[in-house]
């Protein structure tokens, strides 16, 4: 269960953030703000009546907590979109977490690192599509979309609990953006998430512009140099 020096610690660490934003960012809705708090609480207290998940909350919750406050307001993200990725990036920076981090393996935090990586991927550029939505968008079937993955015409990544997901980036008004299924095809060697971080990453090829920033402006060729330049390094 949650000690009585625990809940006032954080207690004062919320009050605290709170007073800090408050000047420095738009606040949030009132009624979005209290249904979202209210949800968290819901769940907290769901989890007060198991023990060891109580004193395993009550642990990281405080420790998190403190790499909050510690962390720049003005290095934080107007909108973060991940919540793995921010976790990643407090543990990594902040004092709070130094004795915590020297417990974990070091395999761990390289999966962590790896899964707010993809979590990056996901929701970059308008976040990804549900292959219904896909479905709804290209007007085709189900059967035709994962004929067109598997001739690397399209990039679905694959998620653990959400199935296949769809970068919405590469799709256009009319379809998929144009180039793309030239570039996937110079990229053949290389899986779905490595497409996805050659597309959306800076590129040296390209004077340090993205290959999709590329795409929009019709510059296919270009991209398909530092497309098959990429496949030529992997090879090596």
């Amino acid at each position: 269960m949650f000690t009585k020096k625990h809940k006032t610690g954080r207690a004062k660490r919320r009050s605290a953030l709170a007073a800090d934003r408050a000047g420095q960012e738009t606040p949030q809705d009132p009624e979005q703000q209290e249904t979202s708090l209210q949800k968290h609480v819901s769940q907290l207290r769901s989890l007060s009546s198991q023990p060891k998940k109580a004193a395993l909350v009550d642990l990281v919750l405080d420790t998190v907590l403190q790499a909050i406050e510690q962390y720049p307001v003005e290095r934080l993200p107007e909108n973060p979109t991940s919540g793995t990725q921010m976790l990643v990036k407090l543990m990594q920076e902040t004092e709070a977490s130094r004795a915590l981090l020297g417990t974990v393996d070091p395999l761990e935090m390289a999966r962590l690192r790896g899964i707010a990586a993809r979590e990056r991927l996901l929701n970059a550029e308008g976040g990804s599509l549900s292959i219904s939505q896909v479905e709804q968008l290209l007007g085709i079937s189900r059967q035709a979309i994962h004929k067109r993955c598997s001739k690397s015409k399209l990039i679905a990544l694959t998620t653990s609990k959400r199935g296949y997901l769809f970068p919405r980036w590469q799709f256009a008004e009319n379809g998929i953006l144009s180039g793309l299924e030239s570039v996937l095809a110079a990229l053949d060697e290389s899986d779905p998430w490595m497409q996805a971080a050659f597309i959306l990453n800076p590129n040296i090829w390209l004077d340090g512009a993205s290959p999709l920033e590329m795409l929009r402006q019709g510059k296919i060729e270009d991209v398909l140099v530092a497309a098959r330049a990429s496949g030529e390094q992997g090879a090596a």
